[in-house]
């Protein structure tokens, strides 16, 4: 895999590329936080999920002929785990889930048009990162897997091994109802009807 037009080798390679995604993914959100229209009440962080009918037919073709005919779609799959998986860690620490505190985390990376307040994290937390279901986008129990699973993806050398990580990391948001809604189109019933196409052959 590339990022940033570096080749990802080993599990060094892969804690530098993760640190980059995760600050650019971060500039990004907050900016676009503070971008805002900040009289819509209703207004939300933007999300890309993974189309199910793509995601659906690279897994049926595999299933029936052993290849990735659409590797480009699977390489839109990888970009958009690693992505969305970035996204929920920024939106976790934002709203205190984690060991950093939001303000002084955020604004000491000095990227941004103005100062974080406390004022405005509350803000993020209570409608910002939402769902279309009102729940906020953040997990205390997903994000270490996640994180385990992209390192899968990034170093997977080939499209079979590729397949198989990005499976692992659906698998992991198929056990929690609101993360499979955050990846993928039709969330965790949408994975199920994915189940048991993966040889077996093809594990890593």
């Amino acid at each position: 895999m590339i990022i940033d037009g570096d080749t990802i080798r080993d599990e060094d390679d892969v804690a530098h590329a993760l640190g980059h995604i995760q600050n650019e993914m971060l500039r990004g959100v907050m900016q676009e936080y503070l971008d805002r229209d900040r009289d819509d009440i209703e207004a939300r962080q933007s999300w890309r999920l993974i189309s199910f009918p793509r995601l659906k037919k690279i897994w049926e073709d595999h299933a029936s002929m052993g290849v990735v005919h659409d590797t480009r779609g699977l390489d839109t799959i990888m970009e958009i785990c690693l992505e969305n998986t970035a996204k929920i860690w920024i939106n976790s620490m934002v709203c205190g889930h984690t060991s950093n505190s939001p303000c002084e985390y955020i604004n000491d990376c000095d990227f941004l048009s103005e100062k974080l307040t406390e004022e405005m994290v509350e803000a993020f937390w209570e409608v910002w990162c939402d769902d279309e279901k009102g729940c906020s986008r953040i997990s205390d129990y997903g994000i270490e897997p996640l994180y385990k699973e992209c390192t899968k993806i990034m170093l997977a050398p080939n499209d079979m091994q590729k397949l198989c990580a990005v499976d692992a990391l659906l698998q992991v948001t198929h056990m929690q109802s609101d993360l499979a809604a955050w990846f993928v189109e039709g969330g965790s019933e949408a994975l199920s009807e994915l189940s048991g196409y993966l040889r077996d052959d093809t594990a890593m």
